[in-house]
């Protein structure tokens, strides 16, 4: 993914930045941000976040 993330034309996207999911017990489980904030250090740039509660999200449903 930093690879592709080199090239300027590429959109870095993402879901959600959390760093884990809730779970009922102790588990502790690793969310989509906890790699997306891999990605980020390594290509040295920033992801748009499209899911609520970020303003893409909002955007989008005011739109509609």
């Amino acid at each position: 993914a930093a690879t592709y993330l080199n090239r300027p034309n590429v959109l870095f996207l993402a879901t959600n930045d959390d760093a884990s999911l809730p779970q009922s017990d102790e588990t502790v489980m690793p969310g989509a941000g906890s790699i997306l904030s891999s990605i980020a250090t390594a290509s040295c740039r920033s992801p748009t976040i499209l899911g609520k509660p970020h303003a893409p999200m909002f955007d989008a449903i005011r739109l509609a």
